[in-house]
């Protein structure tokens, strides 16, 4: 589904500090290219009459996940700095730069200790998740391949590409947590699971996973779960959640 983004508030500074700068930046947002790839797309989207919040989207398979409002706003500073210099069909990147500093590594989470997977084992995985690019991969085909039916029943609800971004955002973490925390992946939900109310109560530490979500839309270049539309997704993300943690058991 291609996802609408806003464009970058106006308050942005469009500033290129180094291409050393910028590469670990799009690593830790998720984005699998490096900065010469994104000046190549920068300037196709140019040649073909883009502008740049049309180009910087396609830049990230997923939405991108910050672990604070500065770290993206730098993120987009730099991004519209490289998109004004693109103009420029002289400009490189300077040949002779140092090797790029790899994101630091962090440790595969193991399996879950007596009252885990609560939030700290979800911080864990969310800071996993962000440096290991590898494992991720592997983790959203088992979590595509596995729920495919409760992703096809969530696509067909009608939701703003924001409301269905953020309760596939949601799945994907809570599948990945459970298949760290147990050593095995989640039993595949049926679309009944998501019918009537919420079936199964997850633990207190994870019901805040929901609200948590639709607030950090608030600060991502895709804009926020449409004001109309809050109550339903935060109900079916309840719902989502509910019913991969009672999946946990059938797997």
């Amino acid at each position: 589904m291609k996802r609408r983004r806003k464009q970058p508030s106006s308050d942005f500074e469009h500033r290129l500090e180094s291409v050393e700068v910028l590469g670990p930046l799009l690593a830790a947002a998720g984005s699998p290219l490096s900065p010469e790839e994104v000046l190549a797309r920068f300037r196709t989207g140019r040649s073909e009459g883009l502008a740049s919040n049309e180009v910087i989207p396609t830049l990230f398979p997923e939405q991108p996940r910050f672990a604070n409002t500065d770290i993206a706003r730098r993120l987009f500073q730099n991004l519209l700095g490289l998109w004004d210099a693109s103009a420029d069909p002289a400009f490189r990147f300077e040949a002779s730069r140092p090797r790029r500093t790899p994101t630091p590594k962090v440790e595969r989470p193991g399996r879950a200790g007596p009252g885990e997977p609560d939030r700290l084992y979800v911080q864990r995985v969310r800071a996993w998740l962000a440096t290991d690019a590898r494992g991720r991969a592997r983790l959203q085909h088992a979590f595509e391949n596995r729920q495919d039916a409760l992703l096809g029943s969530l696509d067909e609800r009608g939701l703003s590409d924001e409301g269905w971004a953020v309760l596939r955002h949601l799945a994907f973490e809570l599948h990945a947590v459970l298949e760290l925390a147990d050593g095995a992946a989640p039993a595949s939900v049926p679309p009944a699971a998501l019918a009537g109310t919420q079936a199964t109560t997850l633990p207190t530490e994870l019901e805040g996973l929901v609200d948590q979500a639709i607030a950090s839309a608030e600060q991502d270049l895709a804009g926020p779960v449409p004001e109309s539309e809050r109550a339903v997704v935060s109900a079916l993300g309840r719902q989502v959640l509910g019913a991969l943690w009672a999946a946990r058991a059938r797997r």
